[in-house]
């Protein structure tokens, strides 16, 4: 039983021009289940493991035959949707937005037939070549480093204490992948490549996070209020001398809940977990449930290091 009926919108265009002077070259809405259309949005490192980058698998089934000669690999996807076939346009909330990788189709024994594309927050491999207009960083605060490597796209999710930390070591580089070389394991414990904001270009985010001190004044959203589908499942790791606690969580799916955000929730024995969001990913469907799986880092954990 479905209890939410999701329909997308899915705006098409040529990425060879700014979009905002350019009307969709295609746009697919799902009306009454048809048609068919499967999003799953996950997670892969990049940059030899030193990062994880948001992408997504967009399946469209039994659509023209002629229809991947209208798309183009590099083709800027805009994807949005909104929980209930009887709201109005208005009601499309945002998703995501990013560039089509090459198609990919499939033929099944019983007729029906798929047109799959990948959905890159990153225009190619050679993004992290880009050269930096400032290339030596000592004597800089981590946080003034960072935005000055990542202008309007950082998101940092660490302490005081760690933002203002200073650069003494030598840390000359001059593109984006030797800065985060540089940064990844000495400086940050994780570094991600998010959804950005609803623009007319595609907008990622990069978050950097430490775990192993408060950030400040964090606001907890309560994953109660979300919908959870199951009890969250607690993952124990062990790293040296740590006991490190994650927990997976499966919710119905929400445009709400981001990597590095502050979540809390009760357990099965009544007392209040505290947690980072780690990773976040997405099961989407207009013919099936909508979910969203949030992996999370337990704020209780203590780093024992040595």
């Amino acid at each position: 039983m479905i209890l939410f009926q999701y329909d997308f919108r899915i705006e098409f265009y040529d990425a060879s021009n700014d979009i905002r002077h350019q009307k969709p070259k295609l746009i697919i809405e799902t009306k009454q289940g048809a048609p068919i259309i499967n999003i799953v949005i996950s997670n892969e490192y990049s940059l030899a493991s030193s990062l994880q980058c948001k992408k997504a698998r967009l399946q469209l089934f039994n659509m023209p035959l002629n229809f991947n000669k209208s798309l183009m690999q590099g083709d800027i996807a805009r994807i949005y949707y909104k929980k209930f076939a009887h709201e109005d346009d208005l009601d499309y909330r945002f998703i995501m937005i990013g560039y089509l990788g090459a198609p990919v189709d499939f033929d099944f024994e019983n007729g029906d037939f798929i047109c799959q594309y990948e959905v890159y927050l990153l225009s190619s491999d050679t993004f992290f070549d880009k050269k930096l207009d400032t290339k030596n960083y000592i004597g800089r605060s981590l946080e003034e480093a960072i935005n000055l490597a990542f202008p309007g796209q950082a998101i940092i999710g660490m302490s005081n204490q760690d933002r203002k930390q200073m650069i003494s070591e030598s840390f000359y580089v001059t593109t984006l992948k030797e800065f985060i070389q540089k940064i990844i394991g000495k400086y940050v414990h994780l570094i991600f490549v998010d959804i950005g904001d609803l623009d007319f270009k595609v907008d990622a985010k990069f978050v950097f996070i430490n775990f192993d001190r408060p950030v400040g004044q964090r606001v907890y959203k309560r994953l109660e209020d979300f919908a959870l589908l199951f009890i969250p499942q607690r993952e124990v790791r062990f790293v040296g001398k740590s006991t490190i606690s994650f927990w997976n969580v499966t919710l119905f799916f929400t445009d709400k809940i981001k990597v590095g955000d502050g979540v809390e929730f009760s357990d099965r024995y009544g007392g209040v977990i505290r947690a980072i969001v780690q990773e976040t990913g997405a099961s989407l469907s207009n013919v099936g449930d909508c979910t969203l799986k949030l992996r999370l880092y337990d704020e209780s954990n203590i780093l024992w290091m040595g």
